[in-house]
């Protein structure tokens, strides 16, 4: 069953799949307006100028989503194909209920642009002045659109994580000790936190911003629950997920554990009686090995390299801030 993606107006518009020669159209118009008004503010020098290279930051960003989009579009079919096997349900009732959680309220969306576009004002500050030239229109239009476009972002991508808590909410029949249905959550997971962090890293190393900054609270203010976010994003999407395999480890925890409490007794009787035990010793010796190794499971769909992953890709941000002033105040 291959769920229809288009469940939103960033589906349809953003994150739509498009011929490589139309996106790197839509790059190019993304990055001319700021480049015409760079050049009429005589804002050229890329690598000396640091103003040069902050008119950079917003359509750079604006770019990377426009390129990411189609990319992380898929994964949510991915997730539904590897849960696929353990669902008990039809590919009717799993296309509705797919459906139904991903459906999103496009004024739902507006509102997120707007909260968007809220922090915009915190951050650039308002509108220029009536007086100011067209290159200061454009470069301020710009960073509200980023800023929109970031807010749009990261509600969709919290947003989807329904699609998963809602598949987990379905009859299934789980192995605990088989966590492969479940690792296409833990991927997805990390691609969209990796997004973010590829955002705001973006950000931050063409950002227009000196060590001033660094004490100015709408820097903060914006830096972090930005940094935050892919950190929220990833347990959002799994945390429906340890629970299941909780649950079922539990279950299966639990009657292995009554299995052995009949067990035992009754090996420790024959044995007293010198009673032949049969194959009692070798089911009792499975037994507490299978619950070993139930209580060993992870309920978590991600191996040590997703986590290491995530938790150095979280410090990239804060890495790249550092680093970006000490080239600044020590190497230039």
């Amino acid at each position: 069953m291959e769920p229809a993606r288009f469940h939103s107006l960033f589906d349809r518009t953003i994150a739509r799949p498009r011929p490589l020669w139309a996106t790197l159209l839509l790059v190019l118009l993304v990055y001319l307006p700021t480049l015409a008004a760079a050049y009429a503010l005589g804002l050229t020098d890329l690598y000396d100028d640091p103003r040069s290279r902050s008119l950079l930051a917003a359509p750079t960003v604006i770019a990377y989503v426009l390129l990411l989009g189609p990319i992380l579009g898929p994964l949510e079919s991915a997730v539904v194909r590897s849960l696929r096997p353990v669902l008990l349900v039809d590919d009717e009732e799993l296309e509705r209920v797919v459906q139904r959680a991903a459906a999103v309220s496009p004024w739902h969306e507006m509102a997120a642009i707007a909260g968007g576009l809220f922090f915009g004002v915190l951050i650039i500050g308002g509108s220029p002045d009536p007086g100011a030239t067209w290159p200061i229109f454009v470069v301020t239009a710009t960073g509200y659109v980023m800023l929109g476009l970031l807010g749009w972002a990261g509600f969709l991508s919290i947003a989807s994580t329904r699609v998963v808590a809602s598949l987990l909410r379905l009859p299934m029949q789980i192995d605990p000790l088989d966590r492969q249905p479940f690792e296409a959550i833990g991927r997805q997971s990390l691609a969209m936190a990796l997004a973010f962090v590829g955002g705001i890293t973006i950000g931050l190393l063409l950002g227009g911003y000196g060590s001033a900054a660094l004490l100015n609270p709408r820097f903060w203010l914006l830096f972090l629950p930005l940094s935050l976010l892919p950190v929220l994003v990833f347990y959002l999407n799994l945390r429906p997920t340890h629970r299941v395999l909780s649950g079922a480890r539990e279950r299966a925890l639990g009657q292995v554990q009554q299995q052995l409490r009949r067990s035992f007794p009754s090996l420790l009787e024959r044995m007293q009686k010198s009673e032949p035990t049969g194959n009692l010793p070798w089911e009792v010796n499975a037994l507490v090995t299978y619950e070993k190794e139930l209580q060993d499971a992870s309920t978590w769909p991600y191996n040590p390299t997703i986590l290491r992953t995530l938790f150095v890709s979280v410090l990239v941000p804060t890495v790249t801030l550092l680093a970006r002033r000490i080239f600044e105040v020590y190497i230039r």
